[in-house]
C-alpha cells in the first residue's frame, strides 16, 4: 500500500510562498523555530500544511525506491520520510530536536539518519522502539551543523508514523545544586514538568531522611481484559512515615489511571503528571456510544501515588498495579519508591484532633 504524501515538494513550496493563513500559522516576524507535521494519510483535496521557511520539503520514498533493507528489518517493505532543511538563520541553534509519534510494534524499529547535500551520512540514531504494540513517542537530538536533510526509516507501509515535531535547540546556562546532577540535560518543549527523579537499579540512595529505590525497571505489560497486572515484592528494614510511588506508563488513557494495592490494601488510582496540552503525543479517541472524547498519550507518561503511614510495614511488602476495567492496554516501567523517615532535622507539629467531614453537596442558587 502506498500513502499519499503529507505534502509534496511543490505543494509545500507554494504554501510557503503564498503565506497560507492558518490557525497555527505564526507571523513571519516571529521566525518560528519549531514545526509540527501531521504525517497521517492526507484526504483527497486537503489543503497543504503550513510549515516554517526552514522546512523546505517533505518527501516519501517507497519500497521500490529505498533499496535493500538493513539486516533484521521486516520483509514487508520500508518507507523513508525525508525532511529537507534550510539554514535556520539562528547562529546559536546548535541542535535539532526531532520527536516522532508512532504506533510501536514488537518487530521493526524506526531509525533516523542525518545527511549533507553530498549524500554523506553525518549521524544515525539507535533503533527507536520499546517492542510493545502501543502508541509511542521517541525523541532524538541531532547535531545541526551541516545537516541538509533527515531520513526517518519506517518498516512496512509507513502508516505507523503519525506525526513529527521538530524544534531547533540552543544551549542555555542552568544553575543546579553542586551535590546533585541536573534533572534533565535537554528540556522537552512540552514536557518540562514531567521529569521525574531517577534512581539507578541496585543503587538505593539516602538523603535528608528520604530513601529512594528502584523496585522494577520494566517494562511490564498491563491488560485489563485478561486481568494482567504488575506485582512487585520488596523488603524494608523499618516502616516509613509515608512514601511516594512513581512509575511511567506507555499508552496511558488519561481518564483511566492505573490502580494500586499495597499489602492487600487498596490505595486508589495514581495521578498523572500531565504535559502541556499542545503536546503532539495527546491523541483523541472516541468510543462507540459515548459522546465524550477520550485522550491517550503516545509515549511514556509519569504517574505517582502517595502512600500513607500504615500502608507499609517492616519486612516483606507486596505492591500490585493494574488497569481499571475497560481501560486500553498499557505498559509500565521504572517503578520506584521514596520513603520518608524521621531524622534529626525532621519538622513536624501536633494538630488538635480533627474529624474529616466530606464537603456538603453544592446548593442550587436560583435568581429571580
Amino acid at each position: 500500500m502506498r500513502r499519499a504524501p503529507v505534502c509534496s515538494v511543490a505543494a509545500l513550496a507554494v504554501a510557503l510562498r503564498a503565506g497560507v493563513a492558518s490557525a497555527e500559522a505564526p507571523r513571519a516576524a516571529e521566525a518560528p523555530a519549531s514545526a509540527w507535521l501531521d504525517l497521517r494519510p492526507a484526504a483527497p483535496g486537503a489543503p497543504p500544511q503550513v510549515a516554517p521557511a526552514w522546512l523546505e520539503a517533505v518527501e516519501y520514498l517507497y519500497a521500490d525506491e529505498v533499496g535493500e533493507a538493513p539486516p533484521g528489518e521486516t520483509p514487508d517493505g520500508t518507507v523513508i520520510v525525508r525532511l529537507r532543511l534550510l539554514p535556520t538563520g539562528a547562529a546559536d541553534a546548535e541542535s535539532l530536536l526531532l520527536r516522532l509519534i508512532f504506533d510501536d510494534a514488537p518487530a521493526g524499529a524506526l531509525t533516523v539518519t542525518a545527511w549533507n547535500e553530498l549524500g554523506q551520512l553525518l549521524w544515525e540514531s539507535e533503533p527507536l522502539t520499546d517492542g510493545l504494540r502501543l502508541p509511542n513517542a521517541k525523541s532524538v537530538l541531532i547535531p545541526a551543523r551541516l545537516v541538509n536533510y533527515l531520513e526517518v526509516r519506517v518498516p512496512g507501509d509507513g502508516a505507523r508514523l503519525r506525526a513529527a515535531f521538530l524544534s531547533w535547540m540552543r544551549r542555555g546556562e542552568v544553575l543546579h545544586a553542586t551535590d546533585r546532577a541536573p534533572v534533565a540535560p535537554v528540556q522537552d518543549p512540552f514536557r518540562a514538568g514531567l521529569v521525574q527523579p531517577r534512581v539507578a537499579e541496585g543503587e538505593d540512595s539516602a538523603r535528608h531522611g528520604v530513601v529512594s529505590a528502584l523496585l522494577e525497571p520494566g517494562p511490564v505489560a498491563l491488560d485489563s481484559s485478561q486481568g494482567r497486572r504488575a506485582t512487585v515484592l520488596f523488603d524494608l528494614d523499618r516502616a516509613p512515615l509515608g512514601a511516594v510511588l512513581r512509575f511511567d506508563v506507555l499508552g496511558a488513557d488519561l481518564a483511566q489511571a492505573p490502580v494500586l494495592w499495597l499489602n492487600g490494601r487498596l490505595l486508589g488510582a495514581a495521578s498523572w503528571v500531565l504535559p502541556d496540552l499542545a503536546d503532539p503525543g495527546l491523541r483523541g479517541e472516541l468510543s462507540e456510544g459515548s459522546p465524550d472524547m477520550g485522550f491517550r498519550y503516545s509515549g511514556w507518561l509519569p504517574a505517582l501515588r502517595w502512600v500513607p503511614t500504615l500502608a507499609l510495614t517492616a519486612g516483606r511488602n507486596r505492591l500490585e498495579i493494574a488497569l481499571p476495567e475497560g481501560a486500553a492496554d498499557a505498559a509500565l516501567r521504572r517503578v520506584q519508591i521514596q520513603l520518608k523517615y524521621a531524622w534529626d532535622k525532621f519538622d513536624h507539629a501536633v494538630r488538635p484532633g480533627v474529624v474529616a467531614v466530606p464537603p456538603a453537596a453544592p446548593t442550587a442558587v436560583s435568581s429571580n
